[in-house]
């Protein structure tokens, strides 16, 4: 038992002893007369080394400018936390080590791109029927191809085109034959052409668009421009479509109804069950007495 104790205590001061200890080999004479050298080991007191943290000794500079790039960060570090001492071991690993970490993530500016033109369109009625005239013409595009995001710039130009072009350049023929001063234009009764005759009125070169003033339109029966009925003004009452008090069969039902005129429109009645409507006296009368196809 004695013996175990004691195997138990020098195991546990030589790891004591290799955890703050260097071991070596030492040599000295041995044998009867001294002849002999012999080999044994020794301990003294040394220090392992430890790495410090790690610290940044450069960076090189971002490979873009916005969207995100990349950059290599150094960090070293040196075998002082502690020194090795007296014969302690050095540290094991690498003194430096490149990181790479994201830069720059904000996204680039994205300048402003035009669409393509929109097809023209008139904004002004074309001056003539015929004749050859002329008429206002624009077309728009948009700063949306793309839009400007992020601080990009805005498109350099105009969103607007304007134009004047012929129109109408064919003769205007019989549309504006002698004799044939102004007619209403069809489709807007504020309009109307007037027919500018050539040489000894004998040809039509023009028949040129004029309008009429505000809330007047163009009478083709006076030739000229009369007022607009104000349109607050009540519609007239229509005409009666009957002879008040009178009623008729109503045949599609076999005469069991019949129409009586009320307030100028006729409504449609029913006649009492077991009765008809007799036209020849103008009210319901016992059905067996009445011949619904004469009334």
């Amino acid at each position: 038992m004695r013996g175990l104790l004691l195997l138990a205590l020098v195991a546990l001061v030589i790891a004591t002893a290799e955890a703050s200890q260097c071991r070596y080999t030492s040599y000295r004479s041995c044998g009867y007369w001294g002849w002999r050298r012999c080999s044994y080991a020794s301990y003294r007191y040394c220090v392992h080394g430890g790495w410090s943290d790690w610290t940044e000794q450069s960076r090189t500079v971002c490979n873009k400018q916005c969207g995100t790039g990349s950059l290599t960060i150094t960090k070293t570090r040196t075998c002082t936390n502690p020194r090795p001492y007296n014969g302690g071991n050095g540290c094991s690993g690498q003194t430096s080590m490149p990181f790479t970490v994201s830069c720059n993530t904000q996204p680039c500016p994205i300048d402003g791109g035009w669409t393509d033109w929109e097809d023209w369109e008139s904004t002004t009625k074309c001056t003539v029927l015929c004749g050859s005239g002329k008429k206002d013409q624009t077309r728009d595009r948009s700063c949306t191809n793309p839009a400007p995001r992020f601080g990009g710039r805005a498109c350099v130009g105009d969103d607007r085109q304007n134009q004047t072009v012929a129109c109408n350049t064919d003769d205007c023929g019989d549309r504006c034959p002698v004799g044939a001063d102004t007619y209403i234009e069809a489709g807007d009764q504020h309009y109307y052409y007037r027919c500018q005759q050539g040489q000894n009125n004998s040809v039509s070169t023009k028949a040129l668009l004029m309008k009429c003033p505000k809330k007047t339109v163009w009478s083709q029966d006076t030739k000229n421009c009369i007022h607009k009925p104000d349109d607050s003004t009540p519609a007239p009452a229509p005409e009666p479509s009957c002879t008040e008090g009178t009623s008729r069969a109503d045949p599609t039902d076999d005469c069991t109804y019949y129409f009586q005129c009320v307030g100028g429109s006729e409504a449609r009645r029913p006649c009492a069950a077991g009765t008809k409507f007799d036209n020849s006296l103008g009210l319901c009368n016992i059905a067996s007495l009445v011949n619904c196809a004469t009334g």
